[in-house]
Formats: structure tokens, C-alpha cells, sequence
């Protein structure tokens, strides 16, 4: 008995799998000559176009609900909402390649009345040849002097379609940034753009832009990037100086550098420091740079200024005196923490 039902569920279980999926008697099918189409190459500013051909294989009005490319860049349209069974209907798809580069997919979902696949989707390749191409697309001057001489880093503009073509504007987005174009010896060879930086740049790190336009028709401006940064004249580092938690009675010390990032002769006139402070000097590369040490001698936690904990905020600062006419006088905060660590 046991075995004459475990034959007849096997057989309810073939059944069963033999019926699923399959569409009712009287319904559409949707079935396509090919899923797949490979534009192959295909210039930037041309737009291609496919027609996907389909035919209703079922026994039903087949009714193409909806037809959806994943990207406006691509346009989809059925020849028709309808297809009676045993005729035929097309899908024509346009793809713009205007803003791409290299290789592209897309794909368009048809949506049908189909009961076994009511969603299709269609698949679109492309590899698109640009007509302008700029490399790189950013430049990086990393650390400048403001007095050194002009830094200078370039730009290729080519066509990798063989279009013909001249820039026309090459536009930085600041002043102390200049482009200038550079004509090839040659019609098929890369166009340069040198950028320079020069003039006053102030210092500091900076992000600008070269804005590249040719006089290719439809072509957008490219867009170069440009960044570095800016050395002071003079940098003096830290400009500010922690000593973190001193013990009542000793004595520390912490060092910093005065440099001449672009230029000789750099001289330490004079070092202004209240009491309490002691301040040590030494050139250490002549004309370029020194070394300035500052010393806590004999801290001491003041009695009448005592917050919890017994330890007095040192908030002080000194003063130096450099022959450089464009940053004559550097203040440096000194932060410690005097405590009396005595248990």
C-alpha cells in the first residue's frame, strides 16, 4: 500500500511538471528573430538605428503594452499595439552616441500581453569611436613656489575618428592659469595645450578648470581639471605650537621650521618671547632655512588659577622677525597645560 502511494504521488509530480508553464489554449506569444544587436563601431555624433523583428506564435491577439529603453539616450517604438496571431511586428530602436566613449550597452524592455514572458528584454552593443578626446583629463602642478619659474603641464586634443578638426578656445577659470593652444606640425597629429601657471597665485591649495572647444559641430566643451598647490614665499611650520600636559618644574621643548620655499637669503631677524618662554635659534641650511626651539623652563602651575585638577591653561605667544618683504612678522600660538603632578 505504502509503495502504491508513493508511485502515485511520483506520478501527480510528473504531471504536474509536464503542465507548468504552460500558456493557456487560446493566448499570444511574442517571439523574436534575435534578442541581441552589435552596432559594432560607431561614430560619436551619429546616431544608429535597429529593427528588432518579432511575430505572435500563440493563438490570441498578442498587445504590446509598453516599450522601455534603459537610458533617453536610446529610443524605442512597436510598429504597432496589436498583432493578430501569425503576423508579424517590429521594434525600432535609435541609439545616440553622443555623450559616450568606447564600449556601450543598453537594453529596451518589451512589455506584453504575453502570459509566459510578459517582459522581454532587448540588448544593444556598441563600441563608440570618439571624435575628441583630451588626456589627460586632469593636471596636477602638485607643490609651486610663487616665486619659482612658471610651471607648465600640457594637454593632447586628438580625434580617434580621424574627424578633422581645431581647437578653437582653450579658457582656464582663473587668472594666474594660462592655455595656450599649440597647432600641430602635422593635420593628423594631437593638438597641445599648454597650461602655465604663473603671474601671483595665491598660496595655498587650489582646484581651477581649462574649458577645450573645437570646432567640431555638435561636440561639447571638454573639460580639463587643474589642481596644485600653492607654497607660501616664507612658510613657517607648526603655526602653532601644543605642548600637551607639563609637570610643574621641567622643562620641554618643541621645535619648528622657518623656510624659503623660492628664494635665497632668508635671515631670522629677531625672536620676541614672553617670560616663562625661552626661544633658541639655528640656521640650519644658509639662506634657506632655520630651526627655532622653544622651551617651557621651570613651568609652574599658578596658585591663584586652579581649575579642578590643579593645572593652569598656558596661552601665550611669540613673535618672529624675517627679512621677507611679503611676510615681515609670523605669530605663533603656545598652548600647554601646566599641572602639579605631585600625588
Amino acid at each position: 500500500m505504502r509503495n502504491s502511494m508513493f508511485a502515485v504521488g511520483v506520478v501527480a509530480l510528473l504531471l504536474r511538471g509536464a503542465y507548468a508553464g504552460e500558456a493557456p489554449a487560446n493566448a499570444p506569444r511574442i517571439e523574436f528573430e534575435s534578442k541581441l544587436h552589435d552596432f559594432g563601431q560607431v561614430s560619436q555624433f551619429t546616431p544608429s538605428e535597429h529593427v528588432f523583428k518579432f511575430k505572435n506564435t500563440g493563438t490570441a491577439t498578442l498587445k504590446i503594452e509598453r516599450v522601455h529603453a534603459s537610458c533617453g539616450c536610446t529610443a524605442a517604438l512597436a510598429s504597432q499595439d496589436a498583432v493578430e496571431p501569425g503576423q508579424a511586428g517590429e521594434i525600432k530602436v535609435t541609439f545616440n552616441s553622443q555623450d559616450f566613449s568606447g564600449e556601450v550597452h543598453k537594453s529596451i524592455t518589451v512589455t506584453s500581453n504575453d502570459p509566459n514572458q510578459t517582459d522581454v528584454i532587448l540588448q544593444l552593443k556598441a563600441n563608440v569611436i570618439a571624435d575628441l578626446v583630451c588626456t589627460p583629463l586632469a593636471l596636477n602642478f602638485r607643490e609651486l613656489g610663487t616665486a619659482a619659474a612658471p610651471a607648465e603641464l600640457f594637454v593632447k586634443a586628438f580625434s580617434p575618428s580621424g574627424k578633422k578638426f581645431k581647437v578653437t578656445a582653450a579658457t582656464p577659470s582663473v587668472e594666474f592659469l594660462k592655455a595656450e593652444i599649440i597647432d600641430p606640425p602635422k593635420p593628423q597629429d594631437p593638438c597641445q595645450i599648454r597650461v602655465t601657471v604663473a603671474g601671483n597665485p595665491p598660496a595655498g591649495v587650489f582646484n581651477a578648470t581649462v574649458l577645450v572647444q573645437t570646432d567640431i559641430e555638435k561636440a561639447k566643451p571638454i573639460t580639463v581639471s587643474v589642481t596644485g598647490n600653492v607654497l607660501s614665499r616664507t612658510e613657517v611650520t607648526p603655526q602653532k605650537l601644543f605642548f600637551g600636559v607639563v609637570c610643574s618644574g621641567d622643562t620641554v621643548s618643541r621645535d619648528m621650521i622657518v623656510r624659503a620655499n623660492s628664494w635665497e637669503g632668508l635671515k631670522l631677524e629677531k625672536v620676541e618671547a614672553p617670560d616663562g618662554l625661552a626661544v633658541t635659534t639655528e640656521e640650519t641650511v644658509p639662506g634657506k632655512e632655520w630651526k627655532v626651539v622653544v622651551l617651557i623652563k621651570n613651568a609652574v602651575a599658578k596658585a591663584d588659577d586652579k581649575p579642578a585638577g590643579n593645572s593652569t591653561m598656558l596661552k601665550e605667544r611669540i613673535t618672529l622677525s624675517l627679512n621677507d618683504p611679503t611676510m615681515k612678522k609670523v605669530d605663533v600660538a603656545v598652548y600647554a597645560l601646566i599641572r602639579d603632578c605631585k600625588k
